[in-house]
Protein backbone atom coordinates (compact mmCIF):
# COMPACT_ATOMS: atom_id res chain seq x y z
CA UNK A 1 0.00 0.00 0.00
CA UNK A 2 1.42 3.43 -1.17
CA UNK A 3 -0.43 5.93 -0.33
CA UNK A 4 -1.46 6.83 2.90
CA UNK A 5 -4.99 5.12 4.29
CA UNK A 6 -7.55 6.98 5.41
CA UNK A 7 -8.27 7.05 9.25
CA UNK A 8 -10.85 3.92 9.76
CA UNK A 9 -13.63 4.68 12.41
CA UNK A 10 -14.40 0.84 12.61
CA UNK A 11 -17.96 1.16 14.28
CA UNK A 12 -19.92 4.73 14.12
CA UNK A 13 -23.40 6.38 14.05
CA UNK A 14 -22.68 9.18 12.04
CA UNK A 15 -21.32 9.21 8.30
CA UNK A 16 -17.85 10.51 8.05
CA UNK A 17 -16.92 13.82 8.62
CA UNK A 18 -13.59 14.54 7.17
CA UNK A 19 -12.73 13.31 3.88
CA UNK A 20 -9.57 11.19 5.19
CA UNK A 21 -12.05 9.46 7.35
CA UNK A 22 -13.31 5.85 6.58
CA UNK A 23 -16.94 5.11 8.37
CA UNK A 24 -18.78 1.77 9.29
CA UNK A 25 -21.56 3.07 10.42
CA UNK A 26 -23.93 1.05 12.24
CA UNK A 27 -27.69 1.62 10.50
CA UNK A 28 -29.67 -1.20 12.62
CA UNK A 29 -32.44 -3.30 9.53
CA UNK A 30 -32.75 0.84 8.43
CA UNK A 31 -30.80 1.46 4.73
CA UNK A 32 -29.85 5.37 4.65
CA UNK A 33 -32.12 7.19 1.97
CA UNK A 34 -29.05 9.07 0.31
CA UNK A 35 -26.56 7.41 -1.70
CA UNK A 36 -22.98 6.77 0.26
CA UNK A 37 -19.78 7.52 -0.22
CA UNK A 38 -16.80 6.20 -1.22
CA UNK A 39 -15.42 6.06 2.07
CA UNK A 40 -19.21 5.11 4.12
CA UNK A 41 -20.54 1.64 4.40
CA UNK A 42 -22.57 0.06 6.86
CA UNK A 43 -22.78 -2.98 9.23
CA UNK A 44 -26.46 -4.55 9.98
CA UNK A 45 -27.72 -5.79 12.87
CA UNK A 46 -30.57 -6.88 15.63
CA UNK A 47 -29.30 -4.89 18.61
CA UNK A 48 -29.34 -6.48 22.07
CA UNK A 49 -31.81 -3.85 23.27
CA UNK A 50 -34.01 -4.85 21.05
CA UNK A 51 -33.96 -8.42 20.73
CA UNK A 52 -37.56 -8.63 21.70
CA UNK A 53 -38.69 -7.71 18.18
CA UNK A 54 -36.61 -10.25 16.63
CA UNK A 55 -38.09 -12.36 14.23
CA UNK A 56 -38.52 -14.31 11.00
CA UNK A 57 -39.39 -10.85 9.24
CA UNK A 58 -36.14 -8.94 11.09
CA UNK A 59 -34.34 -12.16 9.68
CA UNK A 60 -35.09 -12.09 6.54
CA UNK A 61 -34.66 -8.09 6.56
CA UNK A 62 -31.16 -8.41 7.91
CA UNK A 63 -30.16 -11.20 5.29
CA UNK A 64 -31.43 -8.84 2.40
CA UNK A 65 -29.42 -6.15 3.68
CA UNK A 66 -26.47 -7.44 4.65
CA UNK A 67 -26.30 -9.55 1.58
CA UNK A 68 -25.65 -6.08 -0.24
CA UNK A 69 -21.94 -4.77 -1.12
CA UNK A 70 -22.48 -1.72 1.32
CA UNK A 71 -22.87 -3.65 4.42
CA UNK A 72 -19.14 -5.14 5.58
CA UNK A 73 -20.17 -6.62 8.68
CA UNK A 74 -23.37 -8.27 10.88
CA UNK A 75 -23.98 -5.91 14.05
CA UNK A 76 -24.02 -4.34 15.95
CA UNK A 77 -25.64 -7.46 18.40
CA UNK A 78 -24.37 -9.34 21.11
CA UNK A 79 -25.54 -9.66 24.54
CA UNK A 80 -26.30 -7.16 27.24
CA UNK A 81 -27.10 -8.29 30.43
CA UNK A 82 -28.05 -4.49 31.87
CA UNK A 83 -30.33 -2.97 29.37
CA UNK A 84 -33.12 -5.32 27.22
CA UNK A 85 -34.67 -8.49 27.02
CA UNK A 86 -33.69 -10.99 29.04
CA UNK A 87 -30.58 -12.90 28.16
CA UNK A 88 -32.36 -16.26 26.70
CA UNK A 89 -34.15 -13.79 24.11
CA UNK A 90 -31.08 -11.49 23.06
CA UNK A 91 -28.71 -14.81 23.06
CA UNK A 92 -31.40 -16.25 20.91
CA UNK A 93 -31.31 -13.34 18.52
CA UNK A 94 -27.64 -13.21 18.41
CA UNK A 95 -27.29 -17.11 17.07
CA UNK A 96 -29.03 -16.46 14.23
CA UNK A 97 -27.29 -13.59 13.44
CA UNK A 98 -24.17 -15.37 13.63
CA UNK A 99 -25.62 -17.73 11.15
CA UNK A 100 -26.27 -15.15 8.83
CA UNK A 101 -22.96 -14.24 9.51
CA UNK A 102 -21.32 -17.46 8.67
CA UNK A 103 -23.88 -17.57 5.29
CA UNK A 104 -22.89 -14.40 4.32
CA UNK A 105 -18.67 -14.85 5.10
CA UNK A 106 -19.55 -11.63 6.76
CA UNK A 107 -17.75 -10.12 10.04
CA UNK A 108 -19.42 -9.18 13.24
CA UNK A 109 -19.27 -6.03 15.58
CA UNK A 110 -20.20 -6.76 18.83
CA UNK A 111 -21.95 -5.55 21.77
CA UNK A 112 -21.03 -6.71 25.14
CA UNK A 113 -21.97 -5.60 28.42
CA UNK A 114 -21.13 -7.66 31.66
CA UNK A 115 -21.75 -10.55 29.15
CA UNK A 116 -17.80 -11.07 28.16
CA UNK A 117 -18.24 -14.53 29.53
CA UNK A 118 -21.17 -15.20 27.40
CA UNK A 119 -19.20 -14.50 24.48
CA UNK A 120 -16.53 -16.61 25.34
CA UNK A 121 -19.11 -19.56 25.04
CA UNK A 122 -20.53 -18.97 21.90
CA UNK A 123 -17.16 -18.12 20.06
CA UNK A 124 -16.68 -21.23 18.50
CA UNK A 125 -19.66 -21.13 17.15
CA UNK A 126 -18.60 -17.91 14.88
CA UNK A 127 -16.31 -18.65 11.45
CA UNK A 128 -15.68 -14.99 10.68
CA UNK A 129 -13.66 -12.51 12.11
CA UNK A 130 -15.34 -10.86 15.26
CA UNK A 131 -14.93 -7.75 17.03
CA UNK A 132 -16.13 -6.35 20.19
CA UNK A 133 -16.51 -2.46 20.16
CA UNK A 134 -16.24 -0.35 22.54
CA UNK A 135 -13.97 -2.42 25.03
CA UNK A 136 -14.11 -1.44 28.10
CA UNK A 137 -12.58 -4.78 29.98
CA UNK A 138 -9.37 -5.15 32.06
CA UNK A 139 -6.38 -7.27 30.91
CA UNK A 140 -7.36 -10.49 31.79
CA UNK A 141 -10.93 -9.86 29.80
CA UNK A 142 -8.80 -8.59 27.09
CA UNK A 143 -6.52 -11.62 26.50
CA UNK A 144 -9.22 -14.30 27.25
CA UNK A 145 -11.22 -12.89 24.26
CA UNK A 146 -8.10 -12.27 21.99
CA UNK A 147 -7.50 -16.32 23.03
CA UNK A 148 -10.98 -17.17 21.28
CA UNK A 149 -10.32 -15.28 18.44
CA UNK A 150 -11.49 -11.36 19.24
CA UNK A 151 -10.26 -7.72 17.66
CA UNK A 152 -10.64 -4.96 20.18
CA UNK A 153 -12.15 -1.79 19.31
CA UNK A 154 -11.56 0.76 21.51
CA UNK A 155 -13.48 4.27 21.95
CA UNK A 156 -13.15 7.78 23.27
CA UNK A 157 -13.00 6.42 26.76
CA UNK A 158 -8.88 6.00 26.33
CA UNK A 159 -9.03 9.80 26.42
CA UNK A 160 -10.30 9.94 30.21
CA UNK A 161 -9.68 6.34 31.31
CA UNK A 162 -5.62 5.88 32.20
CA UNK A 163 -6.10 2.34 32.87
CA UNK A 164 -7.75 1.48 29.30
CA UNK A 165 -5.20 3.63 27.55
CA UNK A 166 -2.39 1.44 28.96
CA UNK A 167 -4.35 -1.93 27.84
CA UNK A 168 -4.23 -0.36 24.48
CA UNK A 169 -0.43 0.05 24.31
CA UNK A 170 0.19 -3.93 25.67
CA UNK A 171 -2.48 -5.65 23.32
CA UNK A 172 -1.44 -6.95 19.67
CA UNK A 173 -1.55 -5.00 17.22
CA UNK A 174 -3.00 -6.96 14.39
CA UNK A 175 -6.28 -7.33 16.90
CA UNK A 176 -6.75 -3.50 17.29
CA UNK A 177 -9.46 -1.37 15.92
CA UNK A 178 -10.78 2.32 16.86
CA UNK A 179 -14.25 3.96 16.76
CA UNK A 180 -16.17 6.66 17.71
CA UNK A 181 -19.14 4.82 18.26
CA UNK A 182 -22.33 7.37 19.65
CA UNK A 183 -19.52 9.70 20.61
CA UNK A 184 -18.59 13.30 19.19
CA UNK A 185 -15.39 13.07 19.61
CA UNK A 186 -13.36 13.02 15.84
CA UNK A 187 -11.86 9.81 15.16
CA UNK A 188 -8.05 11.60 14.48
CA UNK A 189 -8.53 12.82 18.31
CA UNK A 190 -8.99 8.73 19.22
CA UNK A 191 -5.96 7.84 16.65
CA UNK A 192 -3.34 10.52 18.16
CA UNK A 193 -4.40 9.43 21.51
CA UNK A 194 -3.73 5.70 20.64
CA UNK A 195 -0.47 6.15 19.15
CA UNK A 196 0.86 7.89 21.78
CA UNK A 197 0.13 4.85 24.05
CA UNK A 198 1.52 2.62 21.54
CA UNK A 199 4.83 5.04 21.07
CA UNK A 200 4.34 5.02 17.14
CA UNK A 201 3.56 7.46 14.42
CA UNK A 202 -0.20 8.22 13.50
CA UNK A 203 0.71 7.21 10.16
CA UNK A 204 1.84 4.03 11.05
CA UNK A 205 -1.11 3.13 13.35
CA UNK A 206 -3.40 4.28 10.53
CA UNK A 207 -1.22 1.61 8.06
CA UNK A 208 -1.58 -1.06 10.63
CA UNK A 209 -4.98 -1.27 11.48
CA UNK A 210 -6.22 -0.74 8.03
CA UNK A 211 -4.05 -3.59 7.51
CA UNK A 212 -5.81 -5.31 9.76
CA UNK A 213 -9.14 -4.23 8.17
CA UNK A 214 -8.30 -5.92 4.39
CA UNK A 215 -7.60 -8.92 6.37
CA UNK A 216 -10.86 -9.12 8.41
CA UNK A 217 -13.45 -7.61 6.13
CA UNK A 218 -12.02 -8.42 2.86
CA UNK A 219 -11.64 -5.36 1.70
CA UNK A 220 -8.87 -3.13 -0.56
CA UNK A 221 -8.63 0.57 -0.22
CA UNK A 222 -9.93 1.97 -3.03
CA UNK A 223 -12.14 -0.64 -4.46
Amino acid sequence: MNALPPFLNIHSHRKPSAKDEFVVRNAYLHYPNSSLSANYFLSFGIHPWFAESNSVNNSFILETLAAQQSCLAIGECGIDRINGPNPHTQIEAFNLQIDVANRLKKPMILHLVKSYSDILQHAHSIKVAWLVHGFRGNEQQANALIDKGARLSFGAAILQDEKLWALLAKMPLDRLYLETDVSNERIQTIYHSAASARNMSVDSLRKAIWTNFERDFNFSYGQ
